[in-house]
């Protein structure tokens, strides 16, 4: 977050021109990241519960 506020700055006040396309890219790349961890936990949340399915089917069945 704070590199996309350093691209800001520059885009701002030192009229850099790429300022808002390295914010952008920033911006995006951090919502990846933040999609690709929510998916890691899911996806671990999912292997837990099928353990604990087989493990109650195993009980149950026996």
């Amino acid at each position: 977050m704070s590199l996309l506020q350093f691209a800001w700055y520059f885009q701002w006040y030192h009229n850099f021109e790429y300022g808002h396309e390295i914010g952008c890219i920033m911006l995006y790349t951090g919502l990846s990241i933040l999609l690709a961890a929510i998916a890691s936990a899911l996806m671990s949340i999912a292997e837990k519960l099928e353990k604990l399915a087989q493990l109650l089917a195993t009980k149950i069945f026996g």
